[in-house]
């Protein structure tokens, strides 16, 4: 769609937060331009400038998306840019002071003839190199001469089905895992409490039925076998708890609500913008996919190994893509905010994400002999308690009885009551985190046109929000990237949030 189409365009709508015009949006662009030629004859420039200053406004229209009036003419204080102002933006400044006149609080019922001056406006689009400019509906410029075919309505509400038939789907995911999460946390509770209250009430039992009382002891036959039945019972439950591990199922849906629920809020977010494009729908896709594969929800079969024989940090992501944010010059990035990118992307892989990795092999270690060894006192404690009377074994059987029952009780209260299996899990996603944040960062590198990068300011701070630094505690990372510089010389962590 050419620029004068685009102005055409705007005929077909009001913009409802213009407060002193009832009129279509062209007769305004008309008024504005046509005041300024008359005032300022010589600059042609701020002639075309007049003309398409609200051109944006077609995002409104349904063809482009029909974004929300708020997103599209967006409210500020006075001054509210400056910040984001070089020294060309000052020196410019008062031309904007000019245009301000016949912008604001200007606009005329008088008509413009549109046949009469539309000659001389497109002779300037062509004069300043606009000619070969054209707008297409993903709210982007580009400069071929014959633009993308338009989307349809259809087409636009077919996509939009397309990504809320999604987000039900994330929303319906985040609540089953929440849900699940729930019921796993207390079966942690409710399988430690109950193993712990049998282990012990068959030591009692263990060491009751020990007490010599004479010949005739039918009584302490009975505490015998509920003591070895007690136990036996506790032994099969341990190994139950210590194959499954509920404490770290508890985390493990722990997490997958929050990254189903933040996923959610990115595909609000994309459709509080503007319309979805198929990349949107493809990439919600993909992700949702991933999701499903790193948390699955049965329990059988498709559970999460909970001992690998190699720790790695949890994935949860599709490959990365670069978010493509084009525009002009150099994208955002420079060589000093690539160097700090390397820097960062150095020191990730060398400290955050090998500490977690690390701590998370300690604690599978940990927790793997915590989960033998309940089981193998349990078990010890069932055949000593049934050996118990032995004349030839004497008091030994009765001490292994209590004692063993009583040190599977602590084992068992260490594990599942100190939740190792939780926090191993926890170390796991942390260094997930890391890793995906790399990935992140190694992709916008490896893409070696800047152009297709994501805007590098707006990356920028994403990184930083992340690591939980400001952006000057960000470019300290920069001197990592060196070469001479070893792995062995870097003392710090990247993230400081975890």
């Amino acid at each position: 769609m050419s620029i004068w189409e685009c102005i055409e365009l705007l005929n077909e709508f009001v913009d409802e937060s213009d407060p002193d015009l009832d009129e279509p949006q062209i007769e305004h662009l008309l008024q504005t331009a046509e005041a300024i030629r008359k005032d300022y004859p010589e600059e042609d420039w701020l002639h075309l400038t007049g003309l398409i200053h609200d051109l944006g406004k077609v995002l409104l229209h349904p063809s482009f998306g029909q974004l929300p009036q708020w997103a599209v003419v967006a409210l500020h204080k006075h001054g509210a840019y400056q910040y984001l102002m070089n020294e060309e933006d000052k020196e410019n400044l008062k031309w904007l002071h000019v245009f301000n006149k016949y912008d604001l609080y200007s606009k005329s019922k008088v008509r413009i003839d549109v046949e009469k001056v539309k000659p001389y406006y497109l002779s300037l689009i062509e004069k300043l190199n606009l000619g070969g400019l054209s707008l297409r509906q993903d709210d982007t410029a580009t400069s071929f001469t014959q633009p993308p075919r338009p989307t349809t309505a259809s087409e636009d509400e077919h996509l939009v089905s397309k990504i809320h038939a999604i987000l039900d789907a994330v929303a319906d995911r985040a609540e089953m895992h929440a849900i699940i999460g729930a019921q796993r946390n207390d079966w942690n509770h409710l399988f430690t409490n109950s193993i712990n209250a049998i282990s012990l009430t068959a030591s009692l039992m263990a060491g009751i039925s020990s007490i010599p009382v004479g010949e005739a002891a039918p009584h302490m036959l009975a505490f015998k076998l509920s003591s070895v039945i007690l136990f036996t019972a506790a032994t099969g439950m341990m190994l139950i708890t210590s194959k499954i591990q509920p404490s770290q199922l508890a985390e493990e849906q722990r997490n997958a609500t929050r990254l189903w629920e933040q996923l959610g809020r990115s595909i609000e977010t994309t459709l509080a913008l503007r319309a979805p494009t198929q990349r949107d729908v493809d990439e919600a896709m993909e992700k949702v996919l991933a999701l499903d594969k790193a948390y699955p929800l049965p329990l059988l079969p498709g559970m999460l190994e909970k001992f690998p024989e190699i720790v790695e940090p949890t994935r949860w992501w599709p490959k990365i893509q670069p978010k493509q944010s084009p525009q002009a010059g150099g994208n955002g990035w420079s060589h000093e905010l690539e160097g700090e990118m390397r820097g960062i992307l150095r020191v990730l892989k060398a400290k955050d994400e090998q500490q977690y990795t690390t701590l998370g092999k300690l604690l599978l270690n940990m927790n793997k002999t915590l989960a033998i060894s309940g089981p193998l006192l349990a078990g010890l404690a069932a055949i000593s308690s049934g050996l118990i009377g032995s004349p030839a074994l004497g008091p030994m059987p009765a001490f292994l009885g209590v004692i063993g029952g009583v040190l599977a009780t602590a084992v068992h209260t260490l594990e599942h009551g100190g939740q190792v299996g939780m926090v191993f899990e926890l170390f796991r996603n942390c260094a997930g985190y890391y890793r995906r944040l790399q990935e992140e960062i190694a992709s916008n590198l490896g893409e070696t046109d800047v152009q297709k990068r994501e805007n590098g300011e707006l990356f920028e701070m994403k990184v930083a929000l992340q690591l939980g630094r400001s952006l000057s505690d960000l470019k300290g990372l920069a001197s990592y990237a060196s070469p001479l510089c070893e792995d062995e010389d870097i003392k710090e962590f990247a993230g400081k949030l975890f």
